[in-house]
């Protein structure tokens, strides 16, 4: 049996394809959330770019046979003012999209990451998730939504930072991230030339390595780090302020590494799907 999965995220749209125990994911940088602003209304091109990449991966899942087709969005979709203008743009498709709720989208990532007795985070383009098991957490900030708001200016992204994450209490003995900021640094820390998914899974990360990673990064000019072996060039504008996110959340858990999963969300979802966890 072959099965997909397409996640329409704030910054890339994802798919996944199943069959038994064979896996392939691939992944379409569309930046859904650029320039939405604090009204969160998405704007044309980024839709339109973000419809053209779920109809090449529909297709692609059709063509390959697959016998179920899931959809799902998050952050840039659930919180949009044209949330129905976007869901319209993909009727054509028929397709149907399960717009997450933040402690849905928390908990998959949970689940596909096999998380259990860690706790999750995922950094996102709109949106950052936290699940313990117990509580689940979705807070308004992630990396595209840095970028748009404070570009590389560290202290400003510092400052952004401390305005959502000081009401509240992080708490974590261990911690496993999941996401393409997680990932990107991964590679970038192992030289490698391209995404190997076996390199990646299981990598721990220190906090001061992420740290320096930001720091630099932010510090460059755009040119530069596309020269960054590791550093996928869709994601150079907005690794630095992930980075420096997720380095800032590790200092607040008191965790001084990360385990970085490639296993996530789309594996979480499939495996709700198939009635294999409940959210």
């Amino acid at each position: 049996m072959k099965q997909a999965v397409i996640d329409i995220g704030s910054n890339s749209v994802r798919l996944l394809l199943v069959k038994e125990k064979r896996t392939s994911k691939q992944i379409i940088t569309t930046r859904l959330a650029e320039g939405s602003g604090d009204e969160f209304i998405l704007k044309p091109t980024p839709m339109e770019r973000t419809v053209n990449a779920v109809k090449e991966f529909v297709g692609i899942a059709r063509n390959a046979g697959a016998d179920d087709l899931f959809v799902f969005a998050t952050e840039s979709v659930r919180k949009a003012a044209n949330k129905d203008e976007f869901l319209s743009l993909l009727k054509p498709l028929k397709i149907k999209v399960d717009v997450l709720t933040g402690e849905e989208e928390a908990k998959i990532g949970y689940y596909g990451a096999r998380a259990e007795g860690k706790t999750l985070v995922d950094v996102g383009g709109a949106s950052t998730e936290f699940y313990d098991g117990i509580t689940a957490q979705s807070f308004p900030i992630g990396t595209v939504k840095i970028y748009d708001k404070c570009g590389c200016d560290i202290n400003a992204i510092l400052s952004y930072i401390a305005e959502v994450f000081d009401p509240v209490q992080l708490k974590a003995d261990k911690l496993v991230a999941i996401g393409g900021t997680a990932t990107t640094i991964a590679c970038m820390e192992k030289n490698l030339t391209m995404y190997d998914t076996k390199e990646v899974d299981g990598t721990v990360l220190t906090r001061s390595s992420i740290t320096s990673w930001a720091k630099r990064i932010l510090a460059m000019p755009l040119e530069d780090r596309y020269k960054i072996v590791g550093l996928d060039r869709m994601k150079a504008k907005i690794i630095g302020g992930g980075a420096l996110l997720l380095s800032r959340i590790m200092k607040r858990c008191d965790a001084d590494t990360v385990e970085i999963s490639d296993k996530d969300n789309l594996e979480g979802y499939l495996m709700y799907k198939n009635g294999a966890v409940k959210l």
